[in-house]
């Protein structure tokens, strides 16, 4: 049980440590959006890097939090059947969502890999004036995913015991 605990905890910790860290480049990310409109529309001047760095920044922003956002459950979720039956019923649906889930996740773990390491072997570059290195951006489907695996395997622990015992598991 405090195997258990333990990892629960520590997975909670590595998606809570990196959520909270992302906060802080979306601040960069509307710095970049606003130096942007500003650069264009007051000074008709448009960079060539400011709306591309935003793009790539939300969407490395965006798989990197997925771990994050499962640990606070703020998915979007049908609750039609879901809020109507009682915590155990819930856990168990849960249970079965699992292996959908798992599927899913490991699926974007071999592509987001495959995808990232053959950019990261080129040192692929976006191939435009500015030309910058697209890599770093790609590698972030994996390592979102891998988050994301992380933390449904709590989840899924979480879940199944309240499935089979009918209580929670504190963490």
């Amino acid at each position: 049980m405090n195997t258990r605990k333990g990892l629960i905890q520590a997975i909670d910790s590595i998606n809570e440590w990196v959520g909270k860290g992302l906060r802080y480049l979306i601040l960069l990310v509307l710095a970049i959006i606003f130096f942007e409109v500003v650069a264009r529309y007051v000074f008709n001047r448009p960079t060539l890097w400011g709306m591309l760095s935003a793009t790539w920044l939300w969407g490395g922003l965006s798989v990197l939090s997925a771990g994050y956002v499962l640990k606070n459950r703020a998915h979007v979720r049908m609750d039609i059947v879901y809020s109507r039956v009682p915590n155990r019923w819930r856990a168990a649906l849960d249970v079965f969502n699992s292996l959908f889930f798992f599927f899913f996740v490991c699926v974007l773990i071999w592509a987001g890999w495959k995808y990232g390491w053959r950019s990261i072997k080129t040192l692929e570059h976006y191939g435009e004036v500015w030309n910058p290195p697209i890599y770093p951006v790609k590698i972030t489907i994996f390592l979102g995913a891998c988050l994301l695996l992380l933390q449904g395997l709590a989840q899924f622990i979480r879940d199944l015991t309240l499935a089979i015992t009918g209580k929670e598991l504190d963490s």
